[in-house]
């Protein structure tokens, strides 16, 4: 396209600031970000638009152009460095920080259009810190969710919300005492699992070591096997993606002993869940009956549902000591200072389960 933007105009500064603050607030250089056409033509504006047009070609890299309407699965960008670069550049835009010795456009510069873009789209909630929420598949989503993750930290703290908290090891741990709590609970302790939860760290750094991984990649792998995934060489397949299509880790992987054993104890985890899991039914296209398989949808939905409960709790435990609070799904940042070990008091006598949180600490850079 034989076009280039006017840069000295208001509007087109305008339109370019709102597209690197965007960029910059939910995409990566290098971790790929999932969107759809809708959500990009939102926020850059329609393709049509010779602006927005450049915008997108300029900024936006799609690495995965896979898409599935009926499943909702999107295809996925990071942004590019260099058009980020050119832009910035060309606007001459200059960062607030005056001692900053960084080069443009400095990290500092690019969080700083972030945070104005999460300002300005999100003013209401940000002023009043009673955030809007919509529940899919038993969990409570707000848009805020998906600003990465140095950037919501920062925003949220600008609005008086230091004070960040999660789940130690989520879903495993709410799933393996949950296995003890259903009608058909055998009792049965899963040594290797339990010994997963309370040395994970150590666990997912021996095995990426061994593999020849990174540990996000062993956390990723440990995690994903917990909801049904697969060490296959499926093309197809999550984690064979995860360590990039590498038949050689992915056989090694598979038999890996404690991954072995690991994955057994998992499996009889989830055999004592299904026991107790009611069987559900779906009409197909052509009008037959069939039995709903019990996949990872499956296992996941469950998850979600005891992750939902401990939300609750939390939810009411905030409005017990009056503090405004920011959800995510396994955590929640809160303007108030909050012990860690009353709160799981409280969580374990509304819900039975026993979790640790986390707390992070906040600091201003």
């Amino acid at each position: 396209m034989n076009y280039t933007p006017k840069f000295t105009d208001a509007r087109v500064i305008k339109r370019c600031r709102k597209a690197i603050g965007f960029t910059k607030a939910l995409v990566s250089s290098t971790k790929p970000t999932a969107m759809s056409t809708r959500f990009i033509d939102k926020h850059y504006g329609m393709s049509s638009h010779k602006l927005s047009k450049y915008l997108r070609d300029l900024l936006l890299v799609c690495v995965d152009d896979s898409y599935n309407m009926d499943s909702g699965e999107c295809k996925k960008y990071i942004y590019s460095v260099d058009g980020m670069n050119f832009l910035v550049g060309s606007l001459g835009l200059k960062s607030k920080n005056h001692h900053s010795n960084q080069l443009l456009p400095s990290v500092t510069l690019l969080k700083e259009e972030a945070i104005k873009w999460a300002e300005d789209t999100y003013e209401e909630q940000l002023k009043s810190l009673d955030f809007e929420y919509e529940e899919h598949s038993h969990r409570l989503f707000n848009p805020i969710q998906n600003i990465r993750s140095e950037t919501r930290t920062e925003l949220l703290a600008s609005h008086g919300l230091y004070h960040q908290y999660d789940i130690e090891c989520a879903a495993p741990t709410l799933l393996y005492q949950y296995s003890f709590m259903v009608p058909d609970a055998t009792g049965e302790v899963l040594e290797t699992l339990e010994h997963y939860l309370e040395n994970r760290s150590e666990v997912r750094n021996k095995l990426a070591y061994e593999a020849e991984i990174t540990p996000k990649q062993a956390k990723q792998i440990i995690n994903a096997l917990f909801a049904g995934a697969q060490l296959s060489t499926y093309e197809q397949s999550s984690l064979f993606k995860v360590i990039g299509y590498d038949v050689a880790k992915m056989k090694f992987l598979q038999q890996h002993p404690y991954l072995t054993a690991l994955r057994l104890d998992i499996k009889t985890m989830w055999d004592t869940i299904k026991s107790s899991y009611p069987t559900e039914y779906f009409i197909t296209t052509t009008g037959k009956k069939r039995k709903r398989p019990f996949n990872a949808k499956a296992k996941w939905n469950i998850y979600f549902k005891l992750e939902r409960s401990i939300i609750e709790e939390v939810k009411t435990y905030m409005k017990e000591i009056d503090s405004k609070f920011f959800l995510e799904h396994d955590g929640f940042t809160s303007q108030k200072d909050v012990d860690p070990q009353d709160l799981s008091y409280w969580i374990q006598a509304g819900t039975n389960f026993e979790i640790v949180l986390e707390k992070k600490c906040y600091t201003r850079e």
